[in-house]
């Protein structure tokens, strides 16, 4: 509720302040409440001041933890999914593949924070119609069926995702990249012939499990 996140706010402000005066602006302490703060006013609706607040969180990493941490990726996914919200998805796309190049080079390929850097590509992929969705929730599927299993919550959103733009007619007729159509249907590439095969069990799997239920 907004008194919920004016209690909150408040809270994470003097926090702030604490931090400031006890261990300074560019300490740890006070670029995690930054980020805090941040993500209130992202829920509270109101996105400019979240990237004000993100931004200046991520100014601070970049200078004491540098372009390749996982930290810095996680600044880089906020505003990323920030400016999705926005709706400006060419600049949610910079931060997105900032966050992802740097997840594959701190925490690897098979890390679930590169699984969830795809699923956020993937997310402003498809609000712009464009088939990079497609391979972009596959990755994310890949890496999540070696990880954390086909029950997992995480599995299950891609595996939704990915059904959707199958059956999507907006998806079905995208012009800008050519036509999404259903797994095993259209060779785009061996890998990609892999993971499609791999979102079509997945989605059979998924479609048993709720029958069984």
């Amino acid at each position: 509720s907004k008194n919920e996140h004016s209690k909150a706010l408040h809270m994470f402000e003097k926090t702030l302040c604490i931090h400031i005066a006890t261990v300074g602006e560019w300490h740890p302490y006070t670029v995690g409440t930054y980020c805090n703060i941040g993500g209130v006013y992202s829920s509270m609706g109101d996105c400019d001041k979240a990237l004000q607040v993100y931004e200046k969180a991520l100014l601070i990493q970049l200078a004491t933890l540098g372009k390749q941490h996982p930290d810095t990726a996680s600044t880089y996914s906020n505003l990323g999914s920030t400016y999705h919200t926005k709706g400006e998805y060419d600049k949610a796309l910079q931060m997105q593949e900032r966050a992802l190049k740097i997840n594959l080079a701190a925490q690897g390929e098979h890390h679930h924070s590169t699984a969830v850097s795809y699923m956020s590509l993937a997310d402003t992929y498809k609000k712009k119609g464009e088939r990079k969705a497609v391979n972009s929730y596959q990755q994310a599927l890949h890496i999540l069926l070696t990880t954390v299993g086909l029950q997992h919550p995480s599995t299950a959103a891609v595996v939704r995702s990915l059904t959707s733009l199958y059956i999507s007619p907006v998806a079905q007729t995208n012009t800008v990249a050519g036509p999404l159509t259903a797994p095993g249907r259209t060779a785009y590439s061996s890998s990609t012939n892999n993971h499609d095969t791999e979102a079509a069990d997945a989605a059979g799997a998924a479609d048993a499990a709720d029958a069984a239920d």
